[in-house]
């Protein structure tokens, strides 16, 4: 089930030898709330395993556009 969910490319560096990217993993908020799915779990696991990079995103968070304009101007 992880496979369906994207994510998104946080920086790149440049080296004389090779080009090094890496993703942040993305967790919809939907499958965030669901608690009839172990996907949440599965995804958060990728994002702070051995491999992963130790930082998430939450997307689609209901609202959110509006309550960040509200809290930061």
């Amino acid at each position: 089930m992880i496979s369906k969910f994207n994510s998104r490319k946080l920086f790149s560096t440049t080296s004389s030898a090779a080009v090094k990217s890496v993703s942040i993993v993305q967790l919809p908020y939907n499958v965030l709330i669901n608690h009839k799915s172990d996907d949440a779990l599965e995804i958060i696991d990728r994002a702070y395993s051995d491999n992963g990079i130790g930082s998430l995103a939450i997307s689609g968070i209901p609202g959110y556009a509006e309550k960040r304009k509200r809290t930061l101007f």
